[in-house]
């Protein structure tokens, strides 16, 4: 029977990730037929979790108010944007019924998804997103994950499906940093147990990964988090030879590997302007008024389409900045609230959570949890094996106890 529940939830679980990532940034995904059943099932979510809300959130939960929080706060955003907005509520109803996602977490609860098969999802989705990078680079011809359709490049005047950087293809498959970041920590943290070859291979492909994403930010996080672990667990003191060895060959190589991406920071001086520029454009937007302040602006999706084409201005750009423009500031104390909830049991987490919560805290700078569903659906999985993990530890304190 367990295995049944096992097997349903990873299935399940697989199909929704379809659906909040477009079908994995599907270059042929229908989003006129697609979007409203991916609503649909927000919707079912909401109406199993709160047709029976005592028993399915009365599970034992240490995060059970950060969670609620996080799904019932951006809906107060839609009073300011009916009031101040300047354009339709219904526009905005994705975006209103995307934090359903956080009630996942009380769903796995309520039928005891056994952590284990959240690993397994999210490492093998890890798999599934390198394959994707590795094989799409060896033949870009055949690409259909992370491109842009010829519609969309009809409508943005774009001459490629695709960008490049660093010689390399730089496939639109963000919605996945999250799981790449757990994935990689993961076989890191093994790595570090066993110096198994198995694990080693395992963390050679997701950090290749992490490379193909083609982002400066993620890839330099996900090296200095590998360092700090370093620290925060002294006894991975036995790899300081094998990562002298990767820093010593990493710098050899270093033109083949970083050489553009070096040139483009010092190229690319212009868009530290642009992101100072959508930074004050956004937050003189957040200090409009009073009530925006407070609950925000809610989500105005033709507008801020204008903003961007005419002034390149995107809510993406700016790390929190974005929804707490979005959700106003109430919302953002309630999330560092939720935050500081989850680094107060730093000292209690295996080393693999610690590296992924401390690499998406210091990338708040850049991307927000809160900017895309997967983001907001991983983050909850991190969350849901702390708490596993949390309940487990504290089950073993007690027997330990009762034995004494």
């Amino acid at each position: 029977m367990m295995m049944k529940i096992e097997k349903k939830a990873f299935l399940y679980l697989s199909i929704f990730i379809v659906l909040i990532t477009f079908g994995i940034s599907y270059v042929h995904w229908d989003a006129a037929i697609m979007s409203p059943i991916t609503y649909l099932v927000y919707i079912l979510i909401i109406l199993k979790v709160f047709s029976n809300y005592k028993k399915i959130t009365g599970c034992e939960s240490v995060f059970k108010t950060g969670i609620l929080s996080m799904f019932l706060l951006p809906l107060i955003s839609v009073l300011p944007l009916y009031a101040y907005g300047e354009e339709s509520v219904f526009h905005s109803i994705r975006f209103f019924l995307e934090p359903s996602v956080y009630l996942v977490y009380f769903l796995l609860l309520y039928y005891q998804v056994n952590p284990e098969t959240i690993k397994k999802l999210l490492l093998i989705w890890g798999i599934i997103i390198a394959v994707i990078f590795i094989v799409q680079q060896l033949m870009p011809d055949y690409a259909v994950f992370g491109v842009f359709s010829k519609a969309i490049m009809k409508v943005e005047g774009l001459e490629e499906q695709v960008y490049m950087r660093n010689g390399l293809y730089r496939y639109r498959l963000d919605s996945f940093f999250y799981v790449s970041l757990f994935s990689v920590f993961y076989a890191w943290n093994k790595l570090t147990e066993r110096h198994s070859l198995f694990y080693l291979l395992l963390f050679l492909i997701y950090a290749v990964a992490i490379y193909l994403y083609l982002a400066r930010q993620i890839l330099a996080i996900t090296i200095f988090v590998i360092a700090i672990s370093m620290v925060i667990e002294k006894k991975q003191h036995k790899l300081l030879i094998p990562i002298a060895a990767l820093s010593i060959g990493l710098y050899a190589y270093k033109d083949l590997l970083f050489g553009n991406f070096l040139e483009s920071t010092n190229d690319d001086l212009n868009s530290d302007y642009i992101r100072f520029f959508t930074f004050n454009f956004f937050w003189n937007k957040i200090i409009d008024n009073p009530i925006v302040f407070l609950f925000g602006h809610g989500h105005m999706p033709n507008i801020e389409r204008m903003w961007a084409d005419n002034l390149s201005v995107y809510t993406a750009d700016v790390g929190l900045i974005g929804p707490l423009y979005y959700h106003g500031i109430v919302w953002f104390v309630a999330f560092v609230a939720f935050l500081v909830s989850i680094f107060k049991k730093f000292d209690h987490m295996p080393l693999y959570l610690k590296m992924f919560f401390l690499s998406i805290t210091i990338d708040l700078i850049f991307i927000s949890p809160t900017e895309r569903a997967s983001h907001m659906f991983f983050m909850m999985l991190a969350v849901y094996l702390l708490e596993c993990h949390l309940y487990v530890k504290s089950k073993n304190i007690y027997r330990k106890k009762s034995v004494k």
